[in-house]
């Protein structure tokens, strides 16, 4: 389970080899990137160390992409990490 931002500047191409060594590895992965997100747009706090990161790496809160990342999250964690039995 991995959710980019395509402004992430510490992570460009992570998306590509993630999933290709998930594939080559018969790993069952949901690999996605945002476009407009950048590194944190998952993080909703604005402190002094994210302004400062977002001018560094492009971190930001970025809505959109938040949303749907962790309707992705709590779908693929319900899926492969609930115990078994429990609902």
């Amino acid at each position: 389970m991995a959710s980019l931002g395509a402004n992430d500047r510490s992570l460009r191409g992570g998306d590509e080899r993630l999933q290709s060594a998930l594939v080559a590895l018969g790993v069952e992965h949901d690999v996605r990137t945002y476009p407009g997100a950048g590194h944190s747009f998952l993080n909703h706090h604005e402190g002094v160390l994210n302004r400062a990161m977002g001018s560094v790496i492009g971190a930001a809160y970025h809505d959109p992409s938040a949303q749907d990342a962790w309707t992705r999250i709590l779908a693929f964690f319900d899926t492969h990490v609930r115990p078994e039995g429990t609902s």
